[in-house]
């Protein structure tokens, strides 16, 4: 058995606990204390010391202490040590989580930078990696949740939790439990290569599927329904229509082309014309006066973008160039505090040595100096070439600098010239006038041939308005005629949609019975395979019983993962007391199953008269009004 025992626990400065210090035995431990006084703060000391988490889980919780507002107590080391005994080997374990201070050059007060962590194992100061390695050694994390909190395991996903059982007492395989039953024989037909849990899902979600469907058919099939029935209209009606449609439109486009009216508005046509060209030569002539001066402007309005473009490029050049240099320019000063450090660094020789207290050689000595010195020169001559690489990089971008901007006043100046130009030519241009255009008389005469032409439509108004009368109504019989036909064909459309749903629903029907069917195989394979696991797993248990699935109202099964104590649930009406005996119950099975222990943290163990035999340490946290600080007895 792999064992664990906690001898010693020290905190300092822990969320809310100052200081405090105890030690423990390996058998039954009590600690008392008031609510609020740092009971679950011993838990989580250990869990942030083992995990960086607490003990819920969090590994962002606030483990610095804060003061009565609830802000953050500066300039205090949070610790947390434990003296652990693993397997008969002694192991001291600490953390240290403090904050960082650091003097910036040029300000008189430090600045707070952040924080660090210092990891110690066996009071050697080690690397997170190798802390983190030595604490994977002696814990699983995973487990050791497990078989610590008694409510650790029915904390868990009842699917998880049924998992660490069978993994425990052993799975029986689908072919026993099929082979067991006669009802089960034909399983394999229905399973296939799949498993039994995978098939569930399958059918349950076709089930789900179906039934959606199943329940919306109705509801299509009334709203097909309400379709209003129609017969046929007659087709020897529509081409009877058609072709009276078709002879009043001829008739009224030969009372409308009249000779007359056609040549006059030949006439119109031929006037609107020439407006046309006369208004096209103005402003070809108007054009060919402009047209120098608009291209011009357009072609400044070009060279100014560009030109624009330019300047913003160079500002940007200069920028860049700058802000490199301020920042080289910050660097070389750090460059010259770090050579004079390093320049001030001195050799602590001592000329004894440290273990056997006898006088070192001086070629020992001057050996160390000599080495201290050549290293000390390598250091100064390294941060030396790295200054004159800067300063060079300074140098070589100010001289670019200098062109930059000589070359940023002659663009400047091109484009104040550019801009003075474009609006000496958008002058001249206001000044050129259009080309002035006379069309009054052919305006004229265009307005007496419409006059002469309505009068002459005035004069067939009575006979235009007669036929066309008898072409509304012909085409009133048309509209009435197609609505009817339209209304047939979906009423058709809908009768044969029905009948494909009513197909549909009855294919449905037959696929739900016989998943219904498939689905009640499984629940048999279910209770059967449940039946030979309960006692498998139970026997693991001398307090605790499982239930392994729920008989529902409908007849079917849920299946689940349940604790249970003289057939209370363990979330469902056990009491505080017989909710911590389970969980020492499981946790003593579940430490023979991995072969670990390690102590059990009860709390609220005020609760609980009499606990079961649990073969480990144990830490009882006591809820007690008479201890206002914490007190171990």
């Amino acid at each position: 058995m792999n064992t664990l025992k906690l001898k010693k626990l020290r905190l300092k400065n822990f969320k809310g606990v100052k200081t405090f210090e105890t030690y423990f035995e390996t058998g039954d431990n009590y600690i008392y204390g008031d609510n609020e006084t740092g009971k679950t703060t011993l838990v989580d000391a250990f869990y942030w010391l083992s995990f960086n988490k607490d003990s819920s889980g969090k590994s962002d919780f606030q483990l610095k202490p804060v003061d009565s507002e609830g802000k953050e107590i500066n300039n205090l080391d949070t610790e947390v040590e434990a003296e652990i005994i693993h397997n008969d080997t002694r192991i001291v374990l600490m953390k240290r989580f403090r904050e960082k201070w650091t003097k910036k050059r040029g300000s008189a007060t430090k600045e707070f930078t952040g924080h660090e962590t210092k990891y110690f194992i066996d009071e050697v100061p080690s690397k997170k990696k190798e802390f983190d390695a030595k604490i994977n050694e002696i814990i699983n994390i995973d487990i050791f949740k497990l078989v610590t909190n008694p409510f650790g395991f029915n904390s868990l996903h009842w699917e998880k939790r049924r998992e660490i059982l069978i993994e425990m007492c052993g799975d029986i395989p689908d072919e026993q439990i099929i082979k067991s039953n006669n009802e089960l024989a034909c399983m394999s037909d229905v399973t296939g290569s799949k498993t039994i849990d995978d098939i569930k899902k399958i059918i349950k979600e076709k089930h789900k599927l179906i039934n959606d469907e199943l329940k919306e058919i109705p509801v299509r099939i009334d709203e097909l329904a309400t379709t209003t029935h129609a017969e046929q209209p007659s087709l020897e009606t529509k081409k009877t229509l058609d072709e009276t449609l078709k002879k009043l439109q001829s008739e009224m486009y030969e009372l409308k082309n009249d000779e007359s009216i056609s040549k006059k508005q030949i006439r119109i046509n031929m006037i609107e014309s020439e407006i046309i060209k006369i208004k096209q030569e103005a402003e070809n002539k108007s054009f060919e006066k402009r047209s120098p001066l608009t291209n011009r402007i357009q072609e400044i309005e070009l060279e100014i973008i560009n030109v624009a473009n330019s300047i913003r490029s160079i500002e940007t050049d200069i920028f860049n160039n700058e802000n490199r240099n301020k920042a080289d320019e910050q660097d070389i000063m750090s460059l010259r505090d770090k050579w004079h450090t390093e320049n001030e660094k001195s050799l602590n020789t001592e000329d004894v040595c440290p273990t056997c207290g006898q006088d070192l050689p001086e070629d020992k000595i001057k050996e160390s100096v000599e080495k201290f010195n050549v290293d000390k020169a390598n250091r100064l001559q390294e941060i030396t070439d790295e200054g004159k690489k800067l300063s060079e990089s300074v140098k070589k971008r100010t001289d670019e600098i200098k062109k930059l901007k000589a070359y940023l006043e002659e663009k400047q100046k091109e484009l104040s010239d550019l801009n003075s130009e474009k609006k000496e030519k958008e002058n001249d241009l206001n000044k050129t006038k259009e080309v002035e255009i006379d069309t009054a008389e052919l305006g004229l005469e265009k307005m007496a041939l419409e006059d002469e032409i309505q009068e002459i439509k005035n004069n067939k108004s009575g006979a235009v308005e007669e036929i066309q009368e008898k072409i509304d109504d012909v085409q009133d019989g048309i509209d009435t005629w197609n609505n009817i036909n339209a209304s047939f064909k979906q009423y058709k459309k809908s009768q044969k949609r029905i009948d494909e749903l009513k197909a549909k629903e009855k294919e449905l029907a037959a696929e739900h019975g016989q998943l219904e069917s498939e689905l009640n195989l499984i629940e048999k394979f279910i209770v059967k395979k449940v039946e030979m696991l309960d006692e498998k797993i139970n026997s693991h248990f001398s307090y605790v019983r499982f239930n392994l699935f729920k008989q529902q109202i409908n007849g079917g099964i849920e299946e689940c993962c349940e604790a249970t104590h003289n057939g209370v649930p363990f979330d469902h009406g056990l009491n505080n007391a017989a909710r911590i005996n389970s969980g020492l119950d499981i946790i003593n099975s579940l430490s023979k199953f991995y072969g670990f222990s390690a102590p059990v943290w009860i709390d609220n163990r005020e609760s609980v008269t009499k606990l079961i035999d649990v073969d480990t340490q144990v830490i009882n946290l006591v809820v007690s009004k008479d201890h206002k600080e914490l007190t171990v007895l």
